[in-house]
């Protein structure tokens, strides 16, 4: 490990395959950040990345300021961020980061005494929120592997801090009833061809609601509508045993 100014980097040097959890190319991770004030707990975090990507470089960041520069121009598989710095407003740090797209996939590290901070990233585009007192190193692996295969993740435990009154944002969006119905399947993750059969309606017309959707939450994509699905508490999420799975349906529909 070299130190590099206010930040250290590593290299992973794992090399047994059986422990290999990166996908093929490209979808390789190289570059993992992890912005964390305390040293220990980010190399807590940098020894978790390691086993989940075993090729990947890990680079640490202590301090907020100067992140954003540090980020800009290079590309970043992962970025791991907590709420709290000693020189910056973390909130406001990651909303920037969120911003200008900085990452490849975002990851918020959630410490307990943090979580009332996670009402104010209601608004940015974050991959996973993830409660460190009650995660387990496990779930937080299966996690990272889920963000980097393109679904999002919100630890259980942390879903109320984020969730806004979802009568009143329906209001505000003009969500039909037809698309709430969609929503509360394939908010879930659940696919087009899955949530036609489960609604007794035709493909096209689910994938006309989800088109909707998108629209009017303001997303580009299918996993930022699920995070913001989570986040507006349309669906819950499911455990990391059935996560995104449509056998798991019935486990993660809100009452």
């Amino acid at each position: 490990m070299a130190a590099l100014g206010d930040h250290t980097v590593s290299t992973s040097t794992q090399n047994n395959t059986s422990q290999t959890a990166v996908t093929a190319d490209p979808k390789a991770v190289s570059l993992v950040v992890i912005a964390k004030s305390e040293r220990t707990y980010a190399e807590s975090f940098g020894h978790i990345c390691s086993r989940v990507f075993p090729a990947a470089e890990i680079e640490y960041h202590h301090k907020g300021a100067g992140l954003i520069n540090a980020l800009q121009g290079r590309r970043i598989n992962f970025l791991l961020i907590g709420l709290h710095f000693p020189d910056t407003d973390g909130v406001d740090l990651i909303q920037e980061i969120c911003k200008q797209r900085l990452a490849e996939h975002i990851v918020v590290i959630a410490e307990k005494h943090y979580r009332p901070l996670l009402a104010a990233l209601h608004t940015s585009r974050v991959d996973a929120i993830i409660d460190t007192f009650n995660e387990s190193m496990g779930t937080i692996r299966t996690a990272l592997r889920s963000v980097q295969n393109g679904q999002v993740y919100v630890s259980p435990m942390l879903e109320p801090y984020l969730q806004m009154r979802h009568s009143t944002m329906t209001k505000l969006m003009h969500l039909t009833q037809a698309e709430l119905r969609v929503l509360r399947i394939i908010g879930s993750g659940i696919d087009d061809s899955a949530a036609a059969g489960i609604l007794g309606v035709s493909e096209a017309t689910v994938h006309s609601h989800r088109r909707s959707i998108m629209g009017k939450f303001k997303v580009s994509s299918s996993a930022k509508m699920v995070y913001e699905a989570v986040r507006l508490g349309f669906v819950r999420m499911p455990s990391m045993d059935t996560v995104l799975a449509p056998d798991g349906v019935k486990s993660i529909l809100l009452p």
